[in-house]
């Protein structure tokens, strides 16, 4: 329903069960992706138009070359470690350091840097994994990437990447995380688990960022 209501060319999906994907959508004209066995916790489904390509997998994300509408993009499916598993947030932050360095090989590669990357990253958004100069530097702050996208960090260069999840969290509309949880000694009741991050390049494509939270059957919450 989700496909189809809003008309979507690339689908992603973090920890989906094998086979579950429905038929309706095979059907209707979507081509699924699987990698070839690195990563089973991401799957993307595309219309047939879409080029797409899997050109890195880990345990924990596969990246794509995709080609849409005559354009060509670097996407990554993410879904890390839970905080079950990984209470200190250490074997996610190792996860995004092989991350960013599989990107920017892949950016070389390529000679380009439309790259997004969007799934469930278990970290809110000020969390190490994302913010940290050795992993994805992920800003949330328009101005900063806008005035300085690249950075020096030990001697290296880099490029940042822009989180726009800062416009989720506000009270209005109900728009304020995608995983409500009350538990522990200092909740946040609250949290951004689920983002997209993109390159400044992508920045003039970027329209509108936002949690599904019913279709036109079904509310989701």
């Amino acid at each position: 329903s989700i496909l189809f209501e809003n008309d979507i060319d690339i689908a992603i999906f973090a920890e989906y069960v094998s086979g579950a994907i429905s038929k309706t959508a095979i059907q209707s004209g979507y081509v699924r992706h699987d990698g070839k066995g690195g990563c089973d916790k991401i799957t993307l489904l595309a219309k047939k138009g879409v080029s797409v390509v899997v050109c890195r997998e880990q345990d924990r994300y596969t990246i794509y070359d995709c080609r849409c509408d005559n354009k060509e993009y670097i996407i990554a499916g993410v879904h890390q470690y839970d905080t079950i598993s990984d209470p200190q947030g250490l074997s996610r932050l190792i996860r995004s350091v092989s991350l960013i360095t599989d990107i920017e090989d892949e950016e070389k590669r390529k000679k380009h840097d439309q790259t997004i990357i969007i799934g469930d990253f278990n970290d809110n958004p000020f969390d190490n994994s994302l913010i940290a100069k050795e992993g994805l530097n992920a800003v949330l702050f328009h101005s900063i990437i806008s005035e300085s996208e690249t950075y020096v960090y030990k001697e290296k260069k880099r490029k940042r990447l822009y989180n726009p999840i800062l416009q989720l969290l506000r009270d209005e509309d109900h728009c304020r995380g995608s995983i409500y949880f009350s538990g522990g000694g200092n909740p946040l009741y609250w949290n951004c688990f689920d983002q997209v991050l993109f390159r400044k390049s992508m920045m003039r494509s970027f329209e509108e960022m936002k949690y599904c939270s019913a279709t036109k059957n079904t509310h989701l919450i």
